[in-house]
């Protein structure tokens, strides 16, 4: 696995560009920051109040609007599913209109596709195929990790559109650290028994923590993603306060990090 840091990927807007990286040419991709945010007239009110891109446990439609405004995203295109810490994944051309219904990741791959899904601390997943230019994005949390989500979504990408795994790229977002993401026992027992071998969980002063990035990268080298094709931004959400947003230091005040893959018109 390659670690890349976050200012390799910074972009003059703030946000931070997958983009720039030779093995994600062809696709645009890119994670919001707070600063992002702070730096655009139009998400500046939600950088301001963040708990107003949340409406009813969802994201708010009207912030969706304003981040398709301020980063030049076709909007009557994008999709976002409802994120139910599952392992579903659909293409987006076959998605409704927004928060689909039971879905977790989408699937783009025909011109003008765009997904987004929103994390606080879960890691957003981007995994690109240039040849048949096919991209997911997935949100994959302890539950989604320990389920196999970023699994899910190779498997689905080779099953819909004939991409084998090892070209696949993949791109880890940022997420919380394993030096900040105590978890209790039941927690580690499942994710235990979901890596036998594998080295996702750390026990420190009795207690014990848990390796989101590590869990996620075994699920993707254990479809045939190839560990040198697979990418992670070096950041803690927790940790890097004014970068991005916490849940597990905000609490329900918190913003959402955006993760979103957008295949132009021109490809």
């Amino acid at each position: 696995m390659n670690l890349v840091e976050i200012g390799d990927l910074s972009r003059p807007d703030g946000a931070l560009d997958v983009s720039k990286m030779d093995a994600f040419s062809g696709l645009t991709a890119f994670f919001t920051t707070v600063s992002s945010l702070e730096r655009s007239e139009v998400l500046r009110p939600y950088y301001e109040n963040p708990a107003a891109q949340i409406s009813d446990g969802r994201i708010n439609e009207e912030y969706v609007k304003a981040l398709c405004e301020a980063f030049s995203l076709p909007y009557d295109a994008l999709e976002t599913g409802a994120q139910v810490h599952g392992t579903r994944i659909i293409g987006a051309e076959n998605a409704e209109r927004r928060h689909n219904a039971a879905t977790d990741g989408l699937i783009i791959s025909k011109s003008d596709g765009c997904a987004a899904v929103f994390t606080a601390d879960c890691q957003a997943v981007m995994l690109w195929e240039a040849v048949r230019k096919v991209a997911a994005v997935i949100p994959a949390g302890w539950r989604g990790a320990i389920a196999g989500i970023a699994a899910a979504a190779v498997r689905e990408m080779r099953k819909t559109s004939g991409s084998a795994p090892e070209e696949i790229a993949a791109f880890l977002g940022p997420a919380i650290s394993v030096e900040n993401y105590e978890v209790g026992p039941e927690v580690a027992a499942e994710a235990a028994a979901a890596f036998p071998g594998g080295e996702v969980l750390v026990v420190r002063n009795d207690k014990v923590y848990l390796d989101i990035r590590e869990c996620n990268r075994l699920n993707l080298i254990g479809t045939g993603v190839e560990d040198h094709t697979v990418y992670a931004v070096n950041a803690c959400t927790y940790r890097d306060t004014g970068i991005f947003y916490s849940y597990r230091r905000e609490g329900v005040r918190a913003g959402r990090v955006t993760a979103i893959v957008y295949l132009p018109e021109t490809q």
